[in-house]
């Protein structure tokens, strides 16, 4: 199905509406590695922000996936540092943005092997502002309720 007009982001976002469902989801998520063509690569990322100045970090959790093949490798973190980050909303929406560069470098270094399935990537963030945004039931001038 097509994303409502107002979606900004050109796929599905899920919202777990209790923190117990957005829980069984990832784990469910993590177990699943294929399903008939489909190859689900699943990233996990967040914001970290210093409570004495403005500092801040993205870290980005993944494991790297061979398309059509049952192995996977360990998993992968990767943390960038963010200066000045004065919101943790901006830091999470950045956080997101991380783990769409490592998800679309990955897919373009699989190359052909790639082409075998369809590759679904997941992406987890805790960020309600930012997932309502993408989503599209949230303008960034809102402001938090």
């Amino acid at each position: 199905t097509m994303p409502p007009s107002t979606s900004r982001f050109g796929g599905d976002v899920y919202i777990g509406q209790t923190r117990d469902l957005a829980i069984s989801f990832a784990r469910h998520a993590c177990l699943e590695q294929q399903h008939g063509r489909y190859t689900y690569f699943n990233i996990f990322c967040d914001c970290s922000t210093s409570k004495t100045s403005d500092d801040g970090s993205i870290p980005v959790t993944y494991q790297p996936w061979i398309p059509a093949e049952r192995a996977r490798e360990p998993v992968v973190g990767a943390t960038r540092p963010v200066k000045p980050l004065f919101s943790s909303d901006v830091g999470e929406l950045l956080a997101v943005s991380e783990a769409l560069v490592i998800a679309t470098y990955d897919i373009a270094k699989s190359g052909p092997r790639a082409r075998e399935n369809t590759v679904v990537v997941r992406i987890f963030n805790d960020n309600m502002f930012n997932l309502q945004y993408l989503q599209g039931s949230r303008a960034l001038d809102q402001g938090r309720v």
